[in-house]
């Protein structure tokens, strides 16, 4: 390996090490609105587990009123001759 190559390897590596610390010292600032971000968080998992049942819904509302209107649709007899139905 070249000199140059093993340099950016040696600054990875110590750059990890202060990426957490500087992550920590950031966060810091988030303190007067961790109310804010876990309502966010909270709000953003619901609103993604209601996308991923989406379909679920739409299948159970689709079937409901396809039997529903399947038990209340008269025949076509009754609809042309509504004398002779019993």
């Amino acid at each position: 390996m070249s000199t140059a190559v093993k340099q950016f390897h040696e600054e990875e590596a110590i750059g990890k090490t202060y990426d957490f610390q500087i992550a920590r010292r950031l966060l810091r600032y988030l303190s007067p609105y961790l109310r804010m971000l876990i309502s966010a968080l909270i709000f953003t998992l619901v609103l993604n587990l209601l996308g991923v049942l989406q379909p679920k819904f739409t299948q159970l509302t689709s079937v409901a009123s396809f039997t529903t209107s399947c038990n209340t649709r008269k025949s076509p007899t009754t609809i042309a001759t509504p004398w002779a139905a019993s």
